[in-house]
């Protein structure tokens, strides 16, 4: 169980690559320059495994993801009103993004704390 533990801590940085990559593909045609530049980042802190880059990250994402919880949640009513598909829709976004906040604040504890120390201490949180 540990072993799972540290290979899902080891490699939450992959998932949000995994994701920047989905974030990309708008339409057919078009290609959403933020997102690149999220994936440039992404890469260049998977090469240098800088602390306080990742930290940065960690917390803009959690920012993010806090920020996109507030607004599904100030449009609950207009989309529950739709129906099934409304409800669906609230379902999907509101697992999706506390999925997001949880590996963000994985995130965090990752790179606040200092070297192996960090794994173990998150893993025992866990």
């Amino acid at each position: 169980m540990k072993t799972i533990k540290r290979t899902l801590i080891r490699y939450i940085d992959y998932y949000l690559l995994v994701a920047g990559f989905f974030a990309t593909y708008l339409l057919p045609v078009s290609v959403s320059p933020i997102a690149i530049a999220f994936i440039f980042i992404l890469i260049l802190q998977l090469i240098f495994k800088n602390r306080i880059m990742g930290f940065m990250i960690a917390s803009a994402f959690s920012l993010v993801n806090v920020y996109l919880l507030l607004a599904l949640l100030a449009e609950f009513d207009e989309i529950a009103i739709a129906g099934a598909e409304g409800i669906s829709l609230i379902l999907v976004g509101l697992s999706l993004i506390v999925l997001n906040i949880m590996v963000s604040v994985v995130m965090v504890f990752k790179y606040a704390l200092p070297g192996e120390q960090t794994e173990f201490k998150v893993l025992q949180s866990i």
